[in-house]
């Protein structure tokens, strides 16, 4: 009888040890609770070359947010889909992302956040995006911008232009070049609306755009190289390929862009080099490197904290795709502020949205930027930078500027 009862406590006291293990099994590591990030990206297609480093640069910030525990209780996990730019990849890749337990997903690609805005809405899925379209925005439903329309933008810097810039011609010609999808369809119907309405300013050269994974750009160059401004706000590595072939043609056309091009910068230079680059303008809503900004400040802290210091040199030589690490840090800020108001274990899209519409943060004492119940995309302040051969560098000439969502 003592035997069995022996036995009997022997067994018991296993159960007990096996089962400690587990209590904490379905909240992640020491209790934690886990909240699925997903990401629709690049990591194989035409934007690879721009998107590698934003990726990077996400994957730092989750690392550092549970390093840090940033938000308490809570482990942050990303599942991360290649979409490879192609819009035939973006629903198969948010189904799969639901599927690993997404509550919201962030994306880079501007087309994507366009496609899937309706299924967001229909699953109150927050789909988190970077520049905004108006598209996205308009109306508002659960596309979340962390910077301002391109259409309140590209005006915000042919205004700079025409009003600040030393080197302006009297009604100079403009034109819009690139690749057909959604970013620059965009561009170049603001562009057009800014023309007819400041006929004075400029004089509206046409829109040339070209199939996507277009090489030869012979008939776009003979139709702009004249130009006095060229805008071609695309990173994709094939569209180098146009300002090496407009430069050829000994164009002097200033080419401009947003904030795309330099997110590639050494392809751009590989392809064409810095003196026919020299003179680019770009419109950066997050800066560039050494600038007093406190993401800027963040993206060098998480390089030099996660990165042998040669791959950290390889990331910033790369453009300033590691610097868009703004963007997930105005989501994860608002996902933090979602844990501290419902707690980890009842937070889901819903939840988020509820905190996002009514989120606003001052950042680098720029004037507050806000989600409101109509508003999905933050007033920004970008500045002008130029592509300077001199000094090997791109450097700031304007003060911030303010634009509006």
């Amino acid at each position: 009888m003592k035997h069995v009862l022996r036995v009997t406590v022997v067994c018991l006291l296993v159960v007990a040890l096996l089962a400690v293990p587990l209590l904490g099994c379905g909240n992640g590591d020491g209790g934690k609770v886990k909240i699925t990030i997903g990401v629709i990206t690049d990591f194989t297609g035409v934007g690879a070359e721009a998107f590698k480093r934003i990726n990077v640069a996400i994957e730092d910030l989750a690392k550092y947010y549970n390093e840090q525990n940033l938000i308490p209780g809570v482990e942050l996990k990303l599942a991360l889909y290649d979409a490879q730019y192609t819009p035939s990849r973006y629903v198969p890749g948010y189904d799969w992302l639901k599927q690993k337990g997404a509550k919201i997903i962030l994306t880079p690609d501007p087309e994507a956040a366009e496609i899937l805005k309706s299924f967001a809405a229909r699953d109150k899925m927050p789909l988190c995006t970077w520049m905004a379209s108006d598209a996205m925005v308009d109306p508002p439903g659960w596309v979340f911008c962390a910077a301002g329309r391109a259409s309140s933008a590209l005006p915000t810097l042919l205004e700079w232009i025409s009003q600040q810039w030393p080197n302006y011609p009297t009604r100079p010609k403009i034109a819009a070049v690139g690749c057909q999808e959604v970013s620059m369809t965009q561009i170049v119907e603001t562009l057009k609306q800014y023309c007819q309405a400041h006929p004075d300013r400029f004089e509206y050269a046409g829109k040339y755009l070209a199939p996507m994974g277009t090489t030869l750009w012979s008939g776009q160059v003979e139709k702009v190289k004249d130009c006095d401004y060229i805008v071609h706000n695309q990173a994709m590595t094939f569209t180098a390929n146009f300002l090496k072939q407009l430069r050829s043609k000994e164009s002097t056309a200033k080419t401009v862009d947003l904030d795309a091009q330099a997110s590639a910068i050494r392809y751009f230079l590989d392809m064409c080099g810095w003196e026919e680059l020299d003179g680019h303008l770009s419109f950066f809503p997050w800066g560039w490197w050494g600038d007093p900004l406190a993401s800027v400040e963040l993206a060098e802290e998480l390089l030099n904290r996660y990165h042998l210091a040669a791959e950290a040199a390889d990331i910033r030589s790369a453009g300033n795709g590691y610097l868009a690490l703004y963007a997930p840090m105005v989501f994860f800020d608002i996902l933090r502020q979602t844990v501290e108001e419902v707690g980890a274990e009842d937070f889901d899209g819903q939840a988020f949205y509820n905190t996002a519409i009514n989120f606003s943060k001052t950042y680098d004492g720029f004037p507050e930027r806000a989600f409101t119940e109509t508003r999905r995309a933050f007033p920004n302040e970008a500045a002008v930078y130029e592509w300077r051969a001199e000094v090997k560098d791109i450097v700031r000439i304007s003060d911030w500027l303010s634009y509006a969502s």
